[in-house]
């Protein structure tokens, strides 16, 4: 792959995970302009070491790995500002933050499989309420039942979709 095209997937990871280094970046210096100058430092960490990269692997590991130590310069270079954290506490912030995305995409296919599970018009409701945005009012107009009888169907469907994702999320949790 072309150095130009692998930056281009870098920064477009960066982009994806950005909250994520955002925060560790900031549990880092505790301050947010610290934080937002770190961040900027570590897409360019993150570009100088792009042939280091190996796409085998997943990003994130390798990206907070990179801002932990962008994050750590900050720290030295501004010691009045920056509040220093023990590297074994930075170390269980960085895992806590793989873990949580791991857990987010584990939920999300959940969620995707209870979605599924339900009857096309009850996805249909679903998809109006939270990809169309529209209110229960506008929803009960096109299903043809009241508001009243809407705000019941969308408390259930949310209860079924919240029970489903938890009961999937403990199965794959044995597994």
């Amino acid at each position: 792959m072309k150095k130009r095209d692998v930056n281009n997937r870098l920064m477009m990871l960066f982009t994806q995970h950005r909250k994520r280094l955002w925060a560790l970046a900031y549990s880092v210096t505790r301050d947010y302009h610290l934080a937002e100058d770190t961040l900027q430092e570590t897409s360019i960490a993150i570009l100088n070491a792009s042939e280091k990269f190996d796409e085998s692997r997943p990003f994130l590991p390798w990206a907070l790995g990179i801002t932990r130590n962008q994050s750590l310069k900050t720290v030295r270079k501004h010691a009045k500002q920056a509040k220093p954290m023990s590297s074994e506490t930075l170390t269980i912030l960085q895992d806590k933050l793989i873990n949580y995305v791991e857990d987010g995409e584990e939920r999300f296919k959940a969620l995707k499989d209870c979605l599924s599970e339900l009857s096309s018009e009850n996805r249909r409701v679903m998809a109006m309420k939270y990809f169309d945005k529209k209110s229960a009012d506008e929803i009960s107009s096109e299903i043809k039942r009241s508001e009243t009888a809407t705000f019941s169907l969308l408390q259930r469907l949310r209860f079924t979709l919240a029970k489903c994702v938890k009961a999937k999320m403990g199965r794959l949790a044995h597994e």
